[in-house]
C-alpha cells in the first residue's frame, strides 16, 4: 500500500504538549485487516478529543498503514515494554488499550501516569490493571464495532443506530482525499470483486470462480454492470491473470492507498469478497455485501440488513466447495431489492 501521508492535519507535532497526547496500544496482529477495524475507533477518538494528538504504539512497524491516516499524529514500532516506557508521553491525557490481554500497560500507567485509562477486561486476571473505564472482552462482537463501543465508553453500543454512522465515518474522510478516477456512469451498476486473503489459500474462494460469477452476472443483469476487482500485494499470480482478460467491463485495481481504496468502495453499488483486509472497508460502509469465507467468524463480520455471508456447505470442508450458483443467487437476490 501506499505510504504518502495526507497532510490535512493542523497539528504541529513539534508542539504538541505532553498532556494533549493519547496513547493507544494497538494489538498484536499484524493483518491489514487488523488495521482497517481500529480505524473507527480512532477516528472517533480524535473528534471526541478534537485538540489532542493519537500516538500509537505497536508490535510491528505499521508506520505506512497509519501514516495515510490524518488524524493520526505518530505510530511507533515498540518491541517491549521497555520501549514502550521509554516512548509512552509521561502524564498524557488518556492511556487506550485495544489488547483483550494487556498487564503490561498496568506498568506503563504506573510508571507514565496518563490522567485517565480504558481497555478490555479478562476474568481472572492476577495483573489486571484498574482503569477509568472497561467492558469485558467478546471475541464474537465485530472487532469494529467493539473498538468503538470502548472509545465511546459505553455510548455505542452494539444496537445503537448511530454505529453505522461512526463506522462509515474514517472511510468517508478517506475517500475524499482520493484524486483516483472512478469512471463513474451513472447508468451503470458497479460492483467490487474482492478475490484476495493475504494470510492464505484457504481463505481464497478463487479466481476462477470469481470470473465465472462476473460472467453469470452480465449474463442475468445485463451489460450494464462494471466490475471493479481490487487486489492487494500478495496477489501477483491473480494479477498477472487479470490482465490478460482486458475487457472494457472490467477495472482492475492493484496495490491501492487507503484513500483510493475507500473511494473505490464507496462508489460501489455491492461487494461481493473474500474474508480479506478491504473487505471491512465495505462492512464498515454498511455496502450491500456478499461475504466468502471458509467458516463462520463473527469477530470479522458486521451484519446488517443487506449482508449475507456464505461457508462451505459442511464444516471442514474448503472454500472452493461454495458454489458460483449459490453466490450468484444470493449477489441476485441483493440486486433485486436496490
Amino acid at each position: 500500500m501506499a505510504t504518502k501521508k495526507i497532510e490535512i492535519t493542523n497539528i504541529d507535532e513539534r508542539k504538541v504538549p505532553m498532556k494533549n497526547i493519547i496513547g493507544i496500544f494497538l494489538r498484536n496482529r499484524p493483518f491489514f485487516g487488523s488495521q482497517i477495524t481500529t480505524l473507527p475507533a480512532l477516528y472517533h477518538l480524535k473528534k471526541t478529543y478534537n485538540d489532542h494528538a493519537l500516538h500509537l504504539f505497536s508490535r510491528y512497524d505499521l508506520a505506512w498503514f497509519y501514516g495515510q491516516c490524518p488524524w493520526i499524529y505518530k505510530t511507533t514500532f515498540s518491541k517491549n515494554i521497555v520501549s514502550d516506557l521509554a516512548a509512552f508521553p509521561k502524564n498524557c491525557q488518556l492511556l487506550v488499550s485495544f489488547q483483550p490481554s494487556s498487564e503490561s500497560q498496568h506498568i506503563v500507567k504506573v510508571f507514565k501516569r496518563p490522567l485517565e485509562s480504558i481497555g478490555f477486561s479478562r476474568k481472572h486476571k492476577f495483573l489486571a490493571p484498574r482503569r477509568n473505564f472497561e467492558i469485558p472482552f467478546d471475541d464474537s462482537e465485530y472487532r469494529a464495532s467493539h473498538y468503538l463501543r470502548l472509545v465511546s465508553r459505553g455510548s455505542l453500543g452494539k444496537d445503537s443506530t448511530e454505529l453505522p454512522r461512526h463506522l462509515s465515518n474514517p472511510f468517508q474522510e478517506l475517500a475524499r482525499h482520493s484524486q483516483i478516477s472512478t469512471n463513474h456512469h451513472p447508468e451503470h451498476m458497479r460492483v467490487a470483486i474482492m478475490p484476495g486473503g493475504g494470510a492464505g489459500d484457504f481463505k481464497k474462494w478463487g479466481l476462477k470462480n470469481y470470473l465465472e460469477l462476473i460472467k453469470t452476472l452480465r449474463k442475468r443483469h445485463g451489460h450494464n454492470v462494471t466490475f471493479d476487482i481490487i487486489l492487494g500485494p500478495s496477489e501477483k499470480e491473480e494479477l498477472k491473470t487479470l490482465e490478460k482478460q482486458k475487457t472494457s467491463y472490467i477495472n482492475l485495481h492493484y496495490n491501492l492507498s487507503l484513500p483510493d481504496l475507500s473511494k473505490i468502495v464507496d462508489c460501489s453499488t455491492l461487494v461481493v469478497a473474500n474474508d480479506c483486509g478491504p473487505s471491512h472497508i465495505a462492512q464498515c460502509l454498511a455496502k450491500p455485501y456478499v461475504g466468502i469465507y471458509d467458516k463462520h467468524k463473527p469477530e470479522w463480520i458486521f451484519q446488517h440488513a443487506e449482508s449475507k455471508i456464505l461457508t462451505p456447505p459442511a464444516e471442514g470442508d474448503p472454500i472452493s466447495s461454495i458454489s458460483v450458483e449459490a453466490v450468484e443467487n444470493h449477489v441476485s437476490n441483493i440486486i433485486s431489492k436496490l
